[in-house]
């Protein structure tokens, strides 16, 4: 029942002690926030990457105080945080590219399972996770074959 944070910086503050347990959500979410990672670095520039990693993986531990003060002094700072509106861009994205899914309930299940990943992908952090439970709830109806209410 033990829960914490740690935050430590430079390549020697950790070192491992012993492999995750590979059945855990966590060992997986972990080990796709890292291929990700991986494959951002391959194709984006340098200079985009602190951005990039804080709004689609959940790192903000590229952006410095002196950067998130002119998010901050431009009113622009909640877009760093994942959360609903991070959920409904990836929700309208697979709306638009899901229509030719011509079972409802299908579409909706994959859309949850997708809406989770990335959910758990960005660090699942609390906001992350209150937007993909609410549309989680919102999904469900058509996983159920109800009406949306």
């Amino acid at each position: 029942g033990v829960h914490s944070a740690i935050r430590v910086y430079g390549a020697d503050a950790v070192s491992r002690t012993a492999s995750g347990r590979f059945w855990r959500i966590g060992h997986w979410a972990s080990r796709m926030r890292q291929a990700q990672a991986d494959s951002l670095r391959d194709l984006l520039p340098p200079e985009t990457l602190p951005f990039v990693f804080t709004i689609w993986l959940g790192d903000a531990s590229g952006i410095d105080d002196a950067a998130y003060r002119r998010y901050a002094a431009a009113g622009t700072a909640h877009i760093l945080a994942v959360s609903g509106i991070h959920m409904s861009i990836l929700y309208g994205t697979l709306a638009f590219l899901m229509p030719m899914t011509k079972r409802r309930r299908t579409r909706a299940a994959l859309q949850i399972v997708l809406l989770l990943a990335f959910a758990l992908t960005a660090g699942a952090r609390i906001s992350a996770m209150r937007a993909a439970t609410m549309f989680t709830i919102y999904l469900f109806a058509d996983v159920m074959n109800r009406e949306r209410d």
